[in-house]
C-alpha cells in the first residue's frame, strides 16, 4: 500500500494521536511527520503535527506546520487555538490572546481556549481580565487548574476571602495536589499565618504535578525551581515565625 493511500494516512494520524495520548510525543511526532508528509494538502494532518512539534518543543516546526494548515483552513478553530497555544509556550502572548479572542467569539462554549486566555492574563498580570475569563471557564466545567489561577488571582488583587475560597475548592477536589499545597503556603504566608504556610508545604508528598505550569520547559527545570522555591518559602516562613516569637535566626 502506498504512502498517497487516504487509508494508509489514517494509520499514521492514529498512531500518531495514541502515541500522544500515552505521553509519547517523540513517536508521535515521527508518525506525524510521515502522515503530514503523505497528505501535504490536508489540514489536520498538519495540525496534529503542529500539535506534536509543540510537545516536542520544536517549536518553529509547530508554527510551520500551523500556517500551512491554516492557509488551508483558514477559519479551522482548532487550527488557530493549536497556533495560540505554541504562541504562548514561547511568549508570543499578544498573538495568542489575539488568537484566542478570535476563536472564543466564533465559539464561546470552547472552555480549554477560555481557560488558556485567562492564564495568559494572569502571566501578564492582567488579573481583572484574568478573573473574567476564568470565571467563565469555571463556569463552563470547574477543575483546579481555573481555580487556581482564580486563587492566584484574587490573591494579588488583596482579595483574600476570595482566594481563600478558590484554594478551598481547589483542595477540596484534589487534596495531595502539590500546586494546591504550594498556592495555600503562598496565601498563608501573605496573610501571615506562617505556621500553616509551613504546615502546607510539609504535606507536599508527590511534587509531580503540572496543573499550572507553563509549556515549554523541561519537567526536570520545572522541580527544581518548584523546589527553590519551596524552600525560599520555608525559610522566610521559619524566619519570620521566630522574629513573632522574639528569636533570633539562628539555626534556620
Amino acid at each position: 500500500m502506498g504512502w498517497g493511500s487516504n487509508i494508509q494516512n489514517a494509520r499514521l494520524a492514529r498512531t500518531a494521536a495514541l502515541a500522544l495520548q500515552h505521553g509519547d510525543h517523540a513517536l508521535a511526532l515521527d508518525y506525524a511527520r510521515r502522515a503530514a508528509q503523505a497528505a501535504p494538502n490536508d489540514p489536520q494532518l498538519l495540525f496534529l503535527l503542529g500539535n506534536a512539534a509543540r510537545l516536542n518543543a520544536k517549536f518553529q516546526e509547530s508554527v510551520d506546520a500551523y500556517g500551512r494548515g491554516l492557509r488551508l483552513s483558514p477559519t479551522a478553530l482548532d487550527g488557530l487555538s493549536g497556533l495560540a497555544q505554541t504562541y504562548s509556550a514561547t511568549g508570543r502572548a499578544e498573538d495568542a490572546e489575539r488568537l484566542l479572542t478570535q476563536v472564543i467569539t466564533s465559539n464561546p462554549n470552547r472552555r480549554d481556549d477560555t481557560l488558556l486566555l485567562g492564564d495568559l492574563y494572569v502571566r501578564s498580570a492582567d488579573y481583572t481580565h484574568a478573573i473574567e475569563w476564568l470565571g467563565k471557564a469555571e463556569r463552563m466545567r470547574p477543575d483546579v487548574r481555573s481555580e487556581l489561577l482564580m486563587a492566584i488571582s484574587y490573591q494579588h488583587l488583596k482579595q483574600m476571602d476570595l482566594a481563600n475560597r478558590y484554594l478551598e475548592l481547589a483542595n477540596q477536589r484534589d487534596p495531595n495536589n502539590p500546586d494546591v499545597k504550594r498556592s495555600m503556603a503562598g496565601y498563608y504566608r501573605e496573610s501571615g499565618n506562617y505556621t500553616e504556610a509551613i504546615a502546607a508545604l510539609k504535606s507536599i508528598r508527590n511534587p509531580k504535578s503540572d496543573t499550572v505550569a507553563g509549556g515549554g520547559q523541561s519537567r526536570e527545570t520545572r522541580h527544581r525551581r518548584r523546589d527553590t522555591l519551596d524552600e525560599k518559602i520555608r525559610n522566610a516562613s521559619h524566619e519570620a515565625c521566630r522574629r513573632a516569637l522574639g528569636l533570633g535566626t539562628e539555626g534556620l
